[in-house]
C-alpha cells in the first residue's frame, strides 16, 4: 500500500490503465525492481519507477482486445529498446508475438503518447548491441536471463 503523508487534494493524472500497471508494478515489491531486500517504498522510488517505464499499447492477436503493458526500456539512437524478458520466466511474454505481426504500436512515454514501428530482433549483432544497452541501463536482465534457457526477444 502506498499512502501519501502529505496533504489532500491531489489529482491522480493516470489513466485508469496506467493506475493499474503501477499498482501491479508497486504489489511486486521494491526488491523486484533492483532496491535490494528493503521492501519500502518511498516518493522517490515510485518516482523512479515510473520513470524506468514505458507503456506498450497492443492488440491481442487472438482477442483483439487492446492490452497495455509497462516495460522497462532504454533508448539508443532515438529509438525505443525493450525486451521480451517476463521476469525471466520460461515462456516468452505474448506481447512479443502481439507485436510481431503487427506494422505498428502506441507508446507512452513519460507525458507522450506516439506510435511506433516495432522490430523484433530474434538474433544478429544488432540485437546483441541492443541488448547489452538495455543491460547496462537496468542490470537485472542479467538475473533474468539466468532464470531461463530462453532467449530475450
Amino acid at each position: 500500500m502506498l499512502a501519501s503523508k502529505g496533504p489532500g487534494g491531489a489529482v491522480c493524472r493516470l489513466s485508469e490503465a496506467q493506475l493499474a500497471r503501477l499498482r501491479a508494478g508497486l504489489d511486486r515489491g521494491p526488491a523486484a525492481w533492483g532496491w535490494g531486500e528493503d521492501q519500502r517504498w518511498t516518493l522517490a522510488r515510485v518516482t523512479v519507477l515510473i520513470g524506468r517505464l514505458l507503456l506498450l499499447h497492443t492488440i491481442g492477436r487472438r482477442t483483439g482486445q487492446e492490452r497495455i503493458i509497462p516495460l522497462v526500456y532504454t533508448t539508443v539512437n532515438g529509438s525505443y529498446v525493450v525486451a521480451g524478458s517476463n521476469g525471466g520466466a520460461e515462456k516468452e511474454p505474448l506481447w512479443v508475438a502481439n507485436v510481431e505481426v503487427k506494422p505498428e504500436v502506441t507508446i507512452e512515454v513519460g507525458e507522450v503518447t506516439m506510435t511506433a514501428k516495432p522490430s523484433v530482433l530474434r538474433e544478429g549483432a544488432e540485437r546483441e548491441q541492443l541488448y547489452a544497452a538495455l543491460v547496462a541501463y537496468w542490470p537485472d536482465f542479467v538475473s533474468y536471463k539466468a532464470s531461463t534457457s530462453r532467449h530475450f526477444r
